[in-house]
């Protein structure tokens, strides 16, 4: 008589299902440490296997109610021992959750082989799910750790997760559809060919969400060369307005020697005070901007100034720089330096030089810093609608109500 095989023992998806929570438990950021933290490890295996063995007797009408629940015990598994969001703790939790339905099948697929070319030794099963489980865990704790980092999870938006909870209750509904046909009096060879369609669509499914991560991670990745690249081109900017104004500064010096020279030589007081006046004023107007408050804007501002002066660009600045105290270096580079930069090649376009002008605004609207940058132009702005188009060919504004 032909042996049926079995279906998956509840037990072995439980533990399945808290070793995939507990690979990400490993290295994301804990909400509790020590005692507490191996504690709701503790109690979470054990209610896992409880929710799992404990319904193996329900209905199968009421099957996908005790799935839901398994899956918001590993939510809470999740939740409780990481430092995450609702929404960051449901992505992990997506995930675990379709690798746990994955190693489950795979090491129970095995297992199935073994019966059927008849290969049984003592212990076969729990040598099959040692290995298995295990050898996952290390496989997905070294791939999550690199992929699913702090950026990647702030990052994630809320159009991202449900797109990954969708692909997951996909994957995880076509791989069971075995269930809707369980009492059928299937062969050996049928039942083995769900085990194995199983199997591949957790598979694939796994494969999707991996490339989804990676290129999530890749935009990340290139987001923080870009900010790099910023800020060394700040640096560099800076260096070159420190090393622009040293080179002033000696000019100003070995002139300053001669109009001395020439002062102490001069016995008439009012051409002596006339002098000092023209002195006074050449020294005043050599002030690209006064300092603002935030010694990085200075920065900026002092850059541009000695560019726009050499441009023969006329620029003024009212700005509140300790606005910018809570915001991040790069990104005041960034804003205000690249708008400062697109306004510097618009008014070298104006051929008469009284008209370039440039005027920077920086104040403070209710809750909102309000960075405003006008500049001179003698063309019209071309609209599309709300479109702004723009001179520059790959780039171009949307303005939104």
């Amino acid at each position: 008589m032909e042996t049926i095989y079995p279906d998956i023992p509840r037990i072995c998806t439980a533990m399945a299902e808290w070793i995939m929570c507990f690979a990400y438990v490993s290295f994301l950021p804990k909400r509790y440490t020590g005692r507490k933290n191996i504690l709701f490890c503790i109690i979470a295996l054990l209610l896992q296997i409880f929710i799992l063995v404990s319904t193996a007797i329900v209905p199968l009408k009421y099957w996908i109610l005790c799935m839901i629940l398994a899956a918001g015990c590993m939510f809470a598994f999740i939740y409780m021992c990481c430092e995450l969001t609702t929404g960051q703790a449901l992505y992990c939790c997506a995930i675990a959750f379709i690798l746990a339905e994955f190693i489950a099948s795979l090491e129970w697929q095995l297992y199935i082989y073994l019966l059927k070319w008849n290969l049984q030794f003592p212990g076969e099963n729990l040598i099959l799910l040692a290995i298995i489980y295990i050898g996952m865990f290390w496989v997905v704790f070294y791939l999550e750790v690199a992929l699913l980092t702090k950026e990647f999870l702030q990052e994630l938006s809320v159009w991202e997760l449900i797109s990954t909870v969708a692909l997951v209750i996909m994957t995880f509904a076509f791989s069971n559809i075995n269930f809707l046909v369980a009492d059928q009096p299937f062969n050996n060879a049928v039942r083995l060919n769900i085990f194995e369609m199983r199997t591949l669509i957790d598979f694939s499914g796994i494969a999707v969400l991996y490339a989804f991560q990676s290129r999530v991670s890749e935009y990340i990745s290139k987001k923080e060369m870009e900010s790099i690249q910023t800020m060394l081109k700040s640096q560099y900017d800076q260096y070159r307005s420190y090393q622009d104004s040293m080179e002033f500064i000696r000019i100003q010096r070995h002139d300053l020697k001669h109009h001395i020279a020439l002062l102490r030589a001069e016995t008439d007081l009012q051409k002596r005070e006339e002098w000092l006046a023209t002195l006074e004023h050449e020294l005043d107007s050599n002030n690209f901007v006064d300092p603002t408050g935030n010694r990085v804007l200075d920065v900026i501002l002092s850059a541009k100034g000695q560019l726009m002066k050499k441009q023969k660009i006329h620029f003024t600045c009212v700005a509140d720089g300790a606005l910018l105290d809570s915001i991040h270096v790069t990104d005041i580079c960034t804003v205000i330096g690249n708008a400062l930069d697109n306004a510097i090649e618009s008014v070298l376009m104006v051929e008469n030089s009284e008209k370039r002008m440039i005027h920077l605004s920086l104040t403070q609207k209710n809750d909102f810093i309000f960075i405003q940058i006008r500049n001179y132009c003698e063309k019209e702005p071309v609209w599309k609608g709300k479109e702004l188009l723009t001179t520059k060919k790959i780039r171009k504004i949307m303005v939104t109500e």
